[in-house]
């Protein structure tokens, strides 16, 4: 059985493993940390990525559904507001249907 090589791996990730003097010792503490976190952040991007795209997916969607809300609403309170307008297009709306319907036969 193959034992894992903590040695062969600090030198390919261009790490002494022997370093000598306390700025080198700091450094190599440094690297250890730093290297397998930008490879982490470089592995989780794409991951990050998507889920911002849907977050602002979402939001758009949200903000559509409350701007069809709003203009109901508007459009509630037009018909409220003036009556006799609302009947004129009801009027205009059956008048559209009944022809297309004889357009058809």
């Amino acid at each position: 059985m193959s034992g894992f090589n903590f040695k062969g791996l600090l030198e390919k990730m261009g790490v002494d493993p022997n370093p000598k003097t306390p700025g080198a010792k700091i450094f190599k503490v440094v690297q250890l940390i730093t290297i397998p976190l930008f490879i982490a952040v470089l592995a989780s991007k794409p991951y990050v990525e998507e889920r911002i795209q849907n977050k602002k997916y979402l939001n758009e969607r949200r903000l559509e559904a409350l701007e069809t809300k709003k203009a109901k609403e508007r459009d509630e309170q037009f018909a409220k507001d003036h009556p006799e307008i609302s009947q004129e297009m009801e009027r205009y709306q059956k008048s559209l249907s009944s022809s297309s319907n004889n357009n058809k036969k």
